[in-house]
């Protein structure tokens, strides 16, 4: 998986292998400054280009089963849309810490009056810019990921893996939209072979549920072991939400 954070691969370096897969976050200097940002024109305009120089590459790109990511232009409409709120994590009804607050901030302040959403998310993608040493940041005077809803990870609830709302389950819009879609292997010209599924199934257990201890060293560095309470779930409750979603990845694959 090669990654050029400020631009296009280089091609001289990718085409002599026969498989590449490219991550969300290449070009990120680029498309960080987008109105509104869009990852999945960039991976889709890199593997086109990979293509064209060498029909024979099998190009994969980026995928999250975990997180809904609103820097996706195929993602962004359901997160903005309240008629698809059941489809994802929400806060807690009650602020869970002493302090009146929750883990991760509802708001972006840096939008004037400041932007929220009540669908669970966390800092991530273009909202850890600053966390990225002299690397790119958006456009001032914030982040753009539609307007609707702040930027950052918000997480899909596949509980509700077959909850149709206008004519579509989650599962089936996943499968149809975000994975079979235009953007990804319903592209033109076959160029999108396959993808890179992230986020592994035992840190979603442990970053959203803490219902398993055995965590490698980058998991027990997770800042949000706690989510369960955040989102007002039990563990037991939330780790059910990612065995499904395990059986859930068996009906994709």
């Amino acid at each position: 998986m090669p990654c050029n954070d400020t631009g296009a691969l280089d091609l001289k370096n990718v085409i002599p292998y026969g498989i590449v897969d490219i991550d969300w976050s290449n070009q990120k200097g680029e498309w960080f400054k987008g109105h509104p940002m869009d990852t999945e024109q960039y991976l889709l305009a890199q593997a086109q280009t990979l293509n064209k120089a060498d029909p024979g590459v099998k190009t994969m790109i980026y995928r999250n089963r975990v997180k809904a990511q609103p820097f996706f232009a195929s993602i962004r409409p359901k997160l903005e849309d309240p008629a698809y709120s059941a489809w994802f994590l929400h806060f807690s009804a009650t602020p869970p810490l002493p302090n009146g607050t929750w883990n991760s901030p509802k708001c972006d302040n840096a939008y004037d009056p400041p932007l929220c959403s009540e669908l669970y998310h966390f800092p991530d993608g273009p909202s850890l810019v600053p966390d990225y040493p002299g690397g790119p940041a958006c456009d001032p005077p914030h982040c753009d990921c539609g307007g609707k809803v702040p930027c950052g990870s918000y997480v899909y609830d596949w509980r509700n893996a077959n909850l149709v709302i206008n004519n579509q389950s989650l599962i089936q819009w996943y499968i149809q939209d975000v994975l079979f879609g235009p953007t990804g292997m319903g592209a033109p010209d076959n160029v999108i072979k396959g993808f890179f599924l992230d986020v592994r199934l035992t840190s979603a257990r442990i970053v959203l549920c803490g219902c398993d201890t055995h965590q490698t060293s980058r998991e027990s560095r997770s800042p949000h072991p706690h989510a369960p309470i955040y989102v007002g779930l039990v563990a037991e409750g939330c780790c059910d939400g990612v065995s499904r979603l395990s059986i859930r990845r068996r009906r994709v694959i």
